[in-house]
């Protein structure tokens, strides 16, 4: 199954919503979950798997606190890693080469504890003459957005 998705908010994973996306010709959403709370994100798991939904986990939020930040992001891959609903694992979020060293961490713990789901990261237009430079911290690139010229689209 190729992933086709939405991004969400945390607070959007209701029965509705994935009664919805559920019927939809889309089959995984990616929640920005920065509270990193795991009882909240297991019972979203547990409600998407119910709809046939998968999830790429949000762990990027925790890398903002470095080095706390990683703990708790390689806490959240090691308690949810077996859930059925998981797809992979949402590491950077247009993250720049400051990060690198978190990333790479990051990327290395995840692909040790749990080699049977990726690492995905996004990343913006600007970013692209940088990505070779990205490319030992992820296993997926996605949505590689040139911000200026949607802008100039849309205005």
């Amino acid at each position: 199954m190729f992933p086709i998705g939405l991004y969400f908010q945390a607070t959007q994973i209701n029965e509705t919503t994935m009664l919805e996306v559920g019927k939809s010709n889309f089959n995984c959403i990616m929640p920005y979950d920065s509270g990193l709370n795991l009882t909240a994100t297991r019972n979203g798991l547990d409600l998407a798997h119910s709809h046939g939904v998968r999830v790429l986990v949000d762990v990027d939020m925790g890398v903002n606190n470095f080095p706390m930040g990683t703990a708790a992001a390689k806490q959240r891959i090691a308690k949810l890693r077996n859930h059925p609903a998981v797809i992979g694992w949402y590491t950077s979020d247009e993250r720049g080469l400051d990060y690198l060293p978190v990333l790479r961490d990051l990327h290395s713990f995840a692909s040790t504890e749990d080699i049977d789901h990726p690492t995905w990261s996004v990343f913006t237009g600007g970013q692209v003459a940088d990505l070779e430079d990205f490319v030992e911290v992820f296993d997926v690139a996605g949505e590689i957005v040139d911000v200026q010229a949607r802008s100039r689209v849309c205005t």
